[in-house]
């Protein structure tokens, strides 16, 4: 008896909801008081069979409801003493908040047939919100690395060619070092510092361009001269090209009120 006291005294105290159904009525015969703290309801309203009668109860409920029914179905043509089972979903509680619950049942048989259930239901309302945090943390990580992959492609890519013209300048004004007065030669280098400043703006804009596919790029609107804008860009342009030099005329004065930032990442 003392045992028996002492196990009860356990259960009622236990933060999950302990209970018990009997099959064949369908009603409640033991429900733990920590169905209050749970769900809101009393005890006796808990033994009533309050829950599926909640207007508020919504697919996922009813769905793991039907389960339940099925496996009883199941249970009585096998040759199992038992079945376990354990489901996530979500019921009302008695305000009618959807409450995430993680309820384990084990049917038990009875001279061959399914006699009662057994469940304990609990709280998962932090484990789900975790849960959502971390699939939020990794969607957020596959995204960066995405745009990581897509970033080192582009850099590979537009940055090959003029390293390469560079290199090649380089080499060629080495070369023909000693071949060259001091005003051949300065000519050479500056348009070595061209060709390298052009770069460097290439890689700027690349950068910006990294930073506005990640959402990180905050817009700054200014006024600015349509005219001078086409000569910044055309000026990277033409001195990357040897062949094609294009001209831009001005037939009226055009201003922009954006932010120059954001022009420079638009793909072309």
């Amino acid at each position: 008896m003392i045992e028996q006291n002492k196990f009860l005294h356990i259960i009622e105290n236990f933060n999950d909801v302990i209970w018990t159904i009997d099959i064949n009525t369908g009603r409640f015969t033991y429900v733990s008081p920590s169905v209050t703290k749970l769900l809101g309801y009393t005890v006796d309203e808990a033994l009533e069979g309050v829950f599926d009668a909640n207007p508020n109860n919504n697919e996922s409920y009813k769905a793991t409801q039907q389960k339940i029914l099925l496996e009883i179905e199941k249970l009585v043509y096998s040759g199992r003493e038992y079945s376990d089972m354990q489901f996530e979903y979500q019921m009302p509680n008695k305000s009618g908040v959807q409450v995430w619950v993680e309820t384990e049942i084990r049917i038990l048989k009875e001279d061959g047939q399914p006699k009662e259930i057994l469940g304990i239901t609990r709280n998962i309302e932090e484990r789900k919100r975790l849960d959502s945090t971390l699939k939020d943390y990794a969607n957020e990580l596959e995204k960066l690395n995405i745009q990581k992959d897509l970033f080192l492609k582009v850099l590979a890519h537009d940055l090959r060619s003029p390293f390469h013209s560079l290199l090649g300048f380089s080499n060629h004004i080495i070369e023909t070092l000693d071949e060259s007065n001091p005003d051949e030669l300065k000519e050479k280098l500056k348009l070595l510092n061209q060709n390298i400043s052009s770069t460097f703006h290439l890689l700027e804009d690349l950068l910006l361009w990294i930073k506005n596919r990640s959402g990180k790029l905050v817009s700054v609107y200014k006024d600015i001269s349509f005219s001078n804008l086409c000569e910044d860009v055309l000026k990277n342009i033409n001195s990357d090209s040897k062949s094609i030099q294009i001209k831009y005329f001005e037939s009226e004065k055009i201003a922009l009120r954006t932010d120059i930032t954001m022009l420079k990442v638009i793909p072309i």
